[in-house]
């Protein structure tokens, strides 16, 4: 509801620039989440943010050599795996061909 109504608000008001429109539906969105914070629900979502900001800084990010060389692998089995399927697709083509007797030269 409140973003239908900041959207109908920010058609209304159209006039007024940007940079101040803008100013105000940050000022708004602040406001939305501090009363947002004051409920149960607001709560346990800012405690699950938190947690999950901290479960994050636990995790182990690979290097950049990790990450080219995973990227390298990952596009060389895509292209075997292409080939496999394109090679398994010709040779049901040309047996299809054969029994249906559509064979061309």
């Amino acid at each position: 509801m409140c973003l239908l109504s900041g959207v109908i608000a920010n058609h209304h008001f159209n006039e007024v620039e940007w940079a101040l429109r803008s100013a105000i539906g940050l000022v708004v969105l602040c406001g939305l989440l501090a009363l947002a914070y004051r409920t149960t629900a607001g709560q346990h979502a800012w405690v699950f943010i938190k947690s999950a900001r901290a479960e994050l800084h636990k995790v182990v990010w690979p290097t950049r050599q990790e990450t080219v060389q995973t990227t390298l692998v990952v596009i060389v089995m895509v292209a075997i795996t292409a080939l496999l399927l394109w090679g398994v697709d010709a040779l049901f083509l040309w047996g299809v061909s054969f029994i249906t007797g559509t064979m061309s030269n």
